[in-house]
C-alpha cells in the first residue's frame, strides 16, 4: 500500500523557512510509534528526492524528529543507528538499500547473527513551501527471533556430551524499503546461542533476517530448518531437524510480533514441535 504524507494546512508560527540550494522549504515532524518494541533514540533518516538528487541524511539522538527540507517529493528510510555488525549496502538507492551480516566462513554460507534492527519506509512524502505537519508512523522489526526450548529425556542426559544447533535456509540480507529478506541463490545458516536451564533442558536462541526466499515472489522452495546435532559420550551422533519455514514467514505477517517460541520434546527419541506462536511446524529425525 502506498503511504503518502501530504504537508498541508497547518502552519507553525515559530517555523522559519530556510533556503537550501535556492529552494523554498517546508517542515515535516515524524512521530514514531514503537508499539511493544524497545525504543531507540539513536536513529538514522534518509530522504530520497524524487528528482534524483543525492539523498539527504540525518542522524537524530533526541527522539524528536523534525526536518526542514526543500519542497518536492521524497521517499524515506529510517532505522536505529546503534548496530555493530550490520553492513548497509546500496544505501544511496531507496529501492535497493539493504542491511546485511558478514559471513564467518570461507564458503560464505555461515553468517553472523544480525543486531536487532527496527525501522520503516515511506513510499512518498510531499514537502510544500512554508507548510508543516506532524505525522505518525509505525516502527517495524527488520529482524526475527527464534527461541527453541529443547527437552532431553532424563535417562539420556548422562550420555550426552555436546549439543549444538544451526538455523539453516535463511537470508543474510534484508531489503529495507520492502521489509523482507533478500532472495538468495545460496541460503545462509548461522549458529544458535545455547543456554542450559536449571532443569537440565536447553534453550537455543537466534536472530535472523528471515527465510532465504519470499514465497510471494519466488517459485523456488527453500526450506528453513533448525538442525540440532547431539554428540554422545560413546562418540555416536544424532541429527534432528525441525522445519521453521512457515513460522519465519508468519512472523512477518504478524507485524506486531518478531519472535516465535517452539518446544522440541523428547529430543533423543523423536521430535515433536509444540507451542508455536505463531504458525505450525513439523519435525523429523535424519538417520
Amino acid at each position: 500500500m502506498k503511504k503518502t504524507i501530504l504537508l498541508s494546512a497547518l502552519l507553525i508560527s515559530s517555523f522559519s523557512c530556510i533556503k537550501e540550494k535556492g529552494q523554498d522549504c517546508g517542515t515535516i515532524m515524524i512521530t514514531a510509534d514503537w508499539g511493544n518494541l524497545p525504543k531507540c533514540d539513536d536513529m538514522r533518516f534518509i530522504f530520497y528526492p524524487d528528482n534524483g538528487e543525492r539523498p539527504i541524511n540525518y542522524t537524530i539522538k533526541s527522539g524528536i524528529y523534525t526536518f526542514n527540507l526543500p519542497q518536492g517529493k521524497y521517499k524515506v528510510l529510517f532505522f536505529n543507528n546503534d548496530t555493530k555488525n550490520i553492513l548497509f549496502q546500496n544505501i544511496d538507492r531507496y529501492e535497493f538499500a539493504t542491511a546485511s551480516v558478514m559471513p564467518v566462513s570461507k564458503a560464505g554460507i555461515t553468517v553472523n547473527q544480525p543486531d536487532m534492527l527496527y525501522g520503516t519506509a515511506i513510499d512518498e512524502i510531499i514537502i510544500e513551501e512554508g507548510k508543516s505537519v506532524e505525522n505518525k508512523v509505525k516502527i517495524y522489526p527488520y529482524t526475527k527471533n527464534i527461541v527453541a526450548n529443547i527437552n532431553i529425556p532424563e535417562k539420556e542426559r548422562p550420555q550426552v556430551n555436546t549439543i549444538t544447533a544451526q538455523l539453516k535456509g535463511i537470508s543474510s540480507s534484508v531489503l529495507l524499503s520492502a521489509r523482507r529478506s533478500v532472495l538468495e541463490n545460496i541460503p545462509a545458516e548461522t549458529l544458535m546461542n545455547t543456554q542450559v536451564q536449571l532443569d537440565g533442558n536447553l534453550t537455543m536462541t537466534c536472530t535472523t533476517f528471515g527465510p532465504a526466499n519470499d514465497k510471494s515472489s519466488s517459485t523456488s522452495e527453500v526450506t528453513s530448518v533448525i538442525e540440532i546435532n547431539t554428540t554422545y559420550k560413546n562418540n555416536t551422533r544424532k541429527t534432528i531437524t525441525a522445519d521453521v519455514t512457515t513460522v519465519l514467514e508468519n512472523i512477518r505477517e504478524e507485524e506486531n510480533l518478531n519472535q516465535a517460541v517452539i518446544g522440541l520434546k523428547d529430543m533423543g527419541i523423536y521430535v515433536a514441535v509444540s507451542g508455536w506462536k505463531p504458525g505450525t511446524a513439523s519435525g523429523s529425525i535424519n538417520k
